[in-house]
Parts: C-alpha cells; structure tokens; sequence
C-alpha cells in the first residue's frame, strides 16, 4: 500500500512500537498497558484493509468451493455445450456458482491453487468465488 495513504497512522503506531522497545515491559503498568494496547488496536482497526478492484471483461463463471470451478472448466475444455449448460443451470440454482457479466465489479481477495485461478468477491457480496484470470481479459 502506498504509504501517503495513511503516513499519520503509520506514524502514529510506528512511535507507539518506539516506545514500547524503549521502555521494559516490566516498568510499564498494567494501566497504561492497557492504554497502549487499546491504542494499538484502534489504530490497527481503523487502517483500511485494501483489495483490488477489477472489471469483467468476459462472461465467465466463478464458483465455489474451487473444485467446482475446476470441474466447470473440465466440462467446457471437453467442448460439450449441452453438459456445460446443466452444470451452469444447477450451480446457479444451488448458488454455488455465480455469473460474471462483462463491467461487472469485483475484488480480489487472492489466488487459487491453481495458476489462473483467481478469488474474487462480487461487489454488493460477502461471499467470495473463484474464478479464472480470463474473464479480466
């Protein structure tokens, strides 16, 4: 993350780590342990935690669990359209698959097992997918 998008913050717990390796454990309080702590934790909650956000290019199909995805990307590889379209049918129903439609929004939350194989989260979603690198071509 770029470090001009929260120096203050930074700053701030960088010198609150100063200090704590300055001053033995032992010497501070149990009160203003707490203090600091609290501090840390604040400050640590308050920095945002970033992911990338990507546009859709291609429809694709992102799934999860990811062994899902792979066996909906076996079934498109084999080239049987009537067998793919059964499979995206029932996945979609069962809401283990979702349709990316190209300029669709989503964010990163990182990668597959697999080279190409991307996690993603569906803007206005809590649940995270995955799918292939492809769909951002």
């Amino acid at each position: 993350m770029p470090d001009h998008a929260f120096p203050d913050r930074v700053r701030a717990i960088a010198a609150m780590i100063r200090l704590l390796k300055v001053w033995p454990i032992e010497r501070i309080s149990e009160r203003p342990m707490k203090a600091i702590y609290a501090a840390l934790l604040g400050i640590a909650m308050t920095i945002p935690a970033h992911a990338a956000e990507r546009t859709i290019k291609t429809e694709y199909l992102a799934c999860n669990p990811e062994r899902q995805f792979h066996l909906a990307e076996r079934i498109r590889a084999s080239g049987d359209a009537k067998a793919l379209k059964a499979f995206t049918t029932g996945a979609l129903l069962a809401g283990t698959c979702v349709a990316l439609k190209p300029g669709a929004t989503v964010f990163t939350a990182g990668s597959g097992k697999d080279q190409g194989v991307v996690k993603v989260r569906p803007e206005g979603s809590f649940k995270t997918f995955f799918t292939s690198e492809s769909a951002f071509e």
